[in-house]
């Protein structure tokens, strides 16, 4: 991991050994607080004042961990793998709250929470993207893409999508 100064787009510090092989996703916890995950299956939660890791969470994913997002209160972290499966840790005990699995046929690529729907939502290597409420329960199926889906944004009641396919979709999720 590399800490930037971005004035001066400069490395302040670099985290030697952070984790055991190539890190994924990084995502803010809090002010104070960062998690990493890693090809390694290991998410870190990282001390920004001290840049030392306050905890490693547990249980880890079975295969290594592609992405991060965050609810709207900051109450809940999401974790997503190649083990096709989504990890929902609660911020406050960082503990495990539910391990949904096999929630799509391939890798889940990437997160994005939408504050506006209430709902996670999820990419794969499949090419699907889908919808998830407070229970993780699936509650909207989004196809399209012809390759794998990347990368997910929400903002407003707006999702995009980008896919190996070389196309950015603009949804507008009806839940």
């Amino acid at each position: 991991i590399r800490v930037w100064c971005l004035n001066q787009l400069m490395p302040l510090l670099i985290l030697d050994d952070a984790h055991n092989a190539g890190i994924f996703s990084l995502r803010s916890l809090s002010p104070s607080l960062i998690v990493s995950g890693s090809r390694d299956r290991s998410i870190k939660v990282w001390n920004v004042g001290t840049w030392t890791v306050e905890r490693a969470l547990h249980p880890p994913h079975y295969d290594c961990v592609t992405d991060f997002a965050a609810n709207a209160e900051g109450t809940r972290l999401y974790s997503a793998s190649r083990d096709k499966s989504i990890k929902v840790w609660d911020t406050s005990s960082l503990e495990s709250r539910v391990h949904a699995v096999h929630v799509h046929a391939d890798w889940v690529t990437a997160l994005a929470f939408s504050p506006q729907h209430n709902t996670l939502f999820s990419a794969s290597k499949d090419g699907t993207i889908k919808g998830w409420d407070a229970r993780m329960n699936c509650c909207a199926m989004l196809t399209g893409h012809k390759g794998p889906v990347t990368c997910l944004y929400a903002l407003n009641e707006y999702l995009f999508s980008g896919s190996q396919d070389r196309t950015v979709r603009v949804w507008r999720p009806t839940i």
